[in-house]
């Protein structure tokens, strides 16, 4: 039997394209690669085998192996939705971690906030988390972390 580790995949959600390029700047600091090239190889796959193409997605490497996508979500009020979608996802394809990128740029009060959203997401998964902006937790076994 082999003790070979399968190597890890994580998502960064971030609300738009500039948080995307922060975080593209961020990784490649880090000696993350970029296995697209820029987009022009659309043969390169994720950890888990998968093309990541499309949604206006980046795919890293770590120098590990591990496969980093960074996915732009199209607003503050879409990131719950892009982390239950990725929790759904999880139970076929493992994340290692999910980053949720909230802009600390004012809430609209007629909405709930993106900390309330991911609160609620947690304690629908039996997960109490008091304040999502200052710990990791963990469901479904991924670590959530937010910046």
């Amino acid at each position: 039997m082999s003790t070979e580790q399968v190597p890890s995949h994580s998502v960064i959600l971030c609300e738009g394209f500039d948080d995307r390029s922060f975080w593209s700047g961020w990784l490649q600091a880090l000696e993350c690669v970029d296995p697209t090239d820029g987009g022009r190889n659309r043969r390169a796959k994720d950890a888990h085998g998968d093309r990541v193409i499309g949604k206006g997605r980046f795919l890293f490497q770590a120098p590990n192996g591990s496969s980093i996508v960074i996915q732009p979500c199209g607003g503050k009020s879409e990131l719950a939705r892009a982390l239950k979608d990725e929790l759904i996802t999880h139970q076929t394809k493992p994340r290692r971690r999910i980053i949720l990128n909230l802009d600390s740029d004012a809430e609209d009060p007629n909405q709930t906030s993106a900390v309330d959203s991911v609160k609620g997401i947690a304690l629908s998964r039996g997960v109490s988390v008091d304040d999502p902006q200052s710990e990791y937790f963990q469901i479904d076994d991924i670590e959530i972390g937010t910046v």
